[in-house]
């Protein structure tokens, strides 16, 4: 299988830092870089399938609530449960212009055709909170249901003086044994 990597971006005003990042990486790096200017939060599913690890970097608020149930049910039920047919990837007539959907990709590094890896779930979920209450919420529900174990934190003050804490954090799906 090809490697990949996503990226999923609200805010269309990072897509030139992110060309100009990707034009500083090595012409053969053997993996297709995409980046999409969308709201992840609108088909969670269809952004999860295909990844074996996510990260994540909400907004202060935390993970909307779509994000969260789609990485709870992605750990809970069988893998086949959520194929494209899925009620939660349908694509919608959306009316509203401010929302986006953006499946295909608006920039793309590397000439290779990335394959569909439909059957592949995320096993890892990396999550990077500027928000410690959000954080702190968001840990609460993914592992409350056993689905998700956190496996290491950190906290980083890169604001001296100021009550702001970053962290990041790893989350690995529960395999079904039991976590001391």
């Amino acid at each position: 299988m090809q490697r990949s990597v996503r990226c999923v971006e609200i805010n269309k005003m990072s897509k030139l830092s992110f060309e100009k990042s990707a034009s500083r990486l090595p012409p053969n790096l053997g993996c297709t870089i995409t980046w999409h200017n969308t709201d992840a939060s609108a088909e969670p599913i269809h952004w999860l399938e295909g990844s074996s690890v996510a990260i994540v970097d909400p907004p202060r608020k935390g993970l909307h609530p779509s994000v969260i149930n789609a990485l709870q049910r992605v750990a809970l039920s069988e893998r086949k449960a959520f194929k494209a047919k899925s009620s939660l990837t349908k694509v919608k007539d959306e009316k509203r212009p401010w929302i986006l959907r953006a499946r295909e990709p608006a920039v793309h590094v590397d000439s290779t055709i990335m394959e569909e890896s439909s059957g592949i779930w995320p096993e890892t979920l990396i999550y990077i909170s500027c928000g410690w209450d959000s954080f702190k919420k968001d840990c609460k529900s993914l592992i409350s249901n056993e689905a998700w174990h956190l496996e290491n934190a950190h906290a980083f003050n890169f604001f001296p003086g100021t009550d702001s804490i970053e962290v990041l954090a790893i989350f690995r799906r529960d395999s079904g044994i039991a976590q001391k």
